[in-house]
Formats: C-alpha cells, sequence, structure tokens
C-alpha cells in the first residue's frame, strides 16, 4: 500500500502544477514533464527537513523555491531568477548547517560558504559531488548574468515603466523552456546531496524516523 504521506505529496505536486499550467499553457510536454519533477522535489524538502524544520536556513531555502515556482506565473523573469539564485546560497547555508546566529551579512559571505562547502563534500569519504559543485557555480553565473542584463536605460521613467507593464518574458515558450530547465538542474543537485551525503544522513534519518516507507517511495520515483 502506497504511503498516505506519498500520496499527500503527489497531490501537492499535482494541484501546484495545475496551477501553473492554468496560467503557463503554453509549455511544451518536456516542460511538463521537467515541471512536474521539480515540483515534486521542492514539496519532498519539507520531508527531508522535518526534524530541523525550525531551522532558519532550510526555511529559506524551500521558501526561496517555492516563491521561484510561483513567479513562473508572473511576467518578470529577473524577479525569478533573483529568487532561484537566492536558492543556490541558502542551500549552501543549509548544507554547512551554518549558525543562523553568527551569520555573516556581507557580500564575502557567500563566497565563504560555498568554500566551506566544497571543503565539505571533497572530505566526505565515497562521496563524488565535485562535478554537481562545478554545476552550481556554473549556473549561479548563468542567473547573475540575467540578473543583471537589461538594466534601466530609457530616458523618460514613464517609457520604462510602460514597456515593462506591457512585457510578459514567459511568454516566450523557449524562455519558459529555459528556466524551468534550470529550475529542474538545481533542484535534481539538492535532492541528490540530500538524499546521498554522508553528512546529511542523520538529519534524514531523524526526519523519517518511523516513516521510511515514504523515503523509499521518494528515492524510486
Amino acid at each position: 500500500m502506497r504511503d498516505s504521506n506519498f500520496t499527500a505529496l503527489i497531490n501537492d505536486r499535482n494541484n501546484a502544477f495545475k496551477i501553473i499550467f492554468s496560467v503557463r499553457s503554453n509549455l511544451s510536454d518536456d516542460s511538463q514533464k521537467i515541471l512536474k519533477e521539480s515540483i515534486f522535489r521542492i514539496v519532498s524538502y519539507k520531508y527531508f527537513w522535518y526534524s530541523k524544520e525550525s531551522y532558519k536556513f532550510c526555511r529559506l531555502f524551500i521558501s526561496d523555491l517555492v516563491i521561484a515556482l510561483t513567479l513562473l506565473c508572473k511576467k518578470d523573469k529577473r524577479i525569478f531568477y533573483v529568487y532561484l539564485r537566492s536558492s543556490i546560497e541558502a542551500f549552501y547555508n543549509c548544507a554547512n548547517m551554518i549558525d543562523e546566529q553568527n551569520i555573516e551579512n556581507d557580500s564575502s559571505s557567500y563566497f565563504k560558504t560555498k568554500k566551506k562547502f566544497k571543503n565539505l563534500i571533497s572530505t566526505q569519504k565515497g562521496f563524488q559531488f565535485l562535478e554537481s559543485f562545478e554545476t552550481l557555480n556554473e549556473s549561479y553565473k548563468q542567473i547573475s548574468n540575467v540578473i543583471h542584463r537589461n538594466v534601466y536605460t530609457q530616458d523618460k521613467l514613464t517609457v520604462y515603466m510602460n514597456e515593462y507593464f506591457k512585457t510578459d518574458d514567459f511568454e516566450d515558450s523557449i524562455e519558459i523552456a529555459q528556466a524551468i530547465e534550470l529550475l529542474d538542474t538545481l533542484t535534481e543537485i539538492y535532492s541528490s546531496f540530500f538524499l546521498t551525503s554522508p553528512s546529511f544522513k542523520n538529519i534524514l534519518e531523524d526526519s523519517f524516523y518511523r516513516r521510511k516507507t515514504l523515503l523509499r517511495e521518494i528515492q524510486k520515483y
């Protein structure tokens, strides 16, 4: 018999997809399939972090992804990518279990936590994650380029504002397909770390204590 929590997870995934598809009916079959997989992973993260649900950075991590997902229904791709990039920063904080009381709120904090994460994955025996780490780095650069592109250059503010309100970035099927592919890449990397990293093993075991069937269902999916 299928675990009731897993059934709830699937239902949550399906309902979220229906909401997005009601706005973005221009999605190709491939994009629909990829998006469903990404939503499934995002919904599953609340179960991964169940034993640490009050931890600030896990809440920020999940929130960034949920907001990014919701922003596929909006017109401005830049805001979508801001939250997607923020999810990478929050992921490093989560993976390193950074002390939420002593976090440095400056421009160097991202690079420090990224370096710490690289040390973490390099010292875990038998854990191969450096290739995924490089993909995260490249994705971060790619996202940053999108965020800092197309800045305001109009002579008149009203011209810029009128153009902004008329434009729907994700109306373009190629544009939204690229956004969904990147979301898929990142969530696949996040899930791989949570499910296979020795450093996350205790948190995962605590989160799925007496819910081993649910974990097996997620791993098989």
